[in-house]
């Protein structure tokens, strides 16, 4: 069931809605009464829908580092090219059988937000976990599919509520299968201040 505006579609975790005839695809929604009423909804946005910025520019960057239609591998993509989003990146190594995304690289401004760095670790140690479950079906469609994503996150409490956005981007050294995936993320800050 689809509203007509493109809003949220109520789902339970791991399901996916898509809205014909809107730029919106809901990809969970999860519910922890055990985090405190911490509600968190992704969705998935068409990524027509990136707003000019440093969301666009690391997207224009990444399409530019292609070849020929393959991806482009972490051996292309240059850190100095990237100073303006530095504090904001994530490298993420993508482990398979099983599929785990563990952080080369968690963004000094996404870590601080956070109150932890995650470099090292597993998405699967993010907390709140219903985040972990979110971040984890986001980067396993990146890494089955081998195609970039923008994702936004809604997260709400009682009353108050924030939003912040991701695009992932799938990185592969063989050009074909994703081995990393290089991820920017807006707003984390008003995410984490009540989470």
């Amino acid at each position: 069931m689809c509203p007509r505006n493109g809003g949220a579609v109520e789902t339970t975790h791991g399901s996916h809605v898509d809205c014909p005839g809107s730029h919106v695809r809901v990809v969970a929604l999860n519910r922890a009464p055990h985090e405190h009423d911490l509600t968190l909804e992704a969705k998935q946005l068409d990524l027509s829908l990136l707003p000019a910025g440093v969301l666009a520019d690391l997207y224009a960057y990444w399409l530019a580092k292609g070849n020929g239609g393959r991806l482009p591998g972490r051996a292309d993509i240059d850190p100095l090219d990237l100073s303006w989003a530095l504090g904001r990146l994530c490298l993420l190594e993508v482990l398979r059988n099983p599929l785990v995304f563990r952080y080369r690289l968690d963004g000094s401004m996404v870590a601080s937000h956070r109150g932890r760095d995650m470099t090292g670790r597993a998405t699967d140690e993010v907390r709140p976990l219903a985040l972990a479950n979110i971040l984890r079906e986001q980067y396993s469609q990146i890494a089955k599919t081998g195609a970039p994503g923008y994702f936004e996150v809604h997260c709400a409490r009682n009353t108050i509520s924030a939003t912040y956005t991701t695009l992932a981007l799938p990185l592969a050294a063989d050009g074909v299968q994703v081995d990393m995936i290089l991820a920017c993320a807006l707003g984390t800050e008003a995410m984490y201040a009540f989470s």
